[in-house]
């Protein structure tokens, strides 16, 4: 619970068991630190073990911060293909995605969750 709001979880369930076979891109913010990565890296193999298609973005210059992963498949720093859905973590605006900020803009459903004050109420859904 931060401040007097606390998260609606069975709604983020409700949200995530609603996402329909798209793939979900996750990123985090720009000049990633191991709290972005690795909540980024877990949702993204949270998401693929229930049936969902997930990928991590980051930026190839970060990828040997987790090169002791064996998940490396589920990690790319660029995407090609459309119709697909964004979850954007550990930031509480798009702006601060850096490169990845255009996938979030042609995404269809957007989702934010993060803990930081102030969130811009740029996505469809926020926790």
């Amino acid at each position: 619970m931060m401040g007097d709001y606390m998260i609606d979880y069975n709604e983020l369930k409700d949200v995530i068991n609603g996402l329909d076979n798209k793939v979900v891109l996750i990123a985090g913010h720009k000049n990633t630190d191991y709290d972005s990565m690795c909540s980024s890296l877990a949702l993204t193999l949270f998401l693929n073990k229930i049936g969902k298609k997930a990928y991590m973005l980051l930026e190839e210059k970060d990828f040997n911060k987790l090169n002791w992963f064996n998940e490396l498949d589920y990690i790319l720093s660029e995407y090609s293909g459309d119709n697909y859905n964004f979850i954007l973590l550990d930031s509480n605006r798009k702006s601060r995605l850096g490169i990845f900020e255009k996938y979030f803009d042609k995404s269809n459903i957007k989702i934010n969750i993060d803990h930081h004050e102030d969130n811009k109420n740029e996505s469809d859904y926020i926790f």
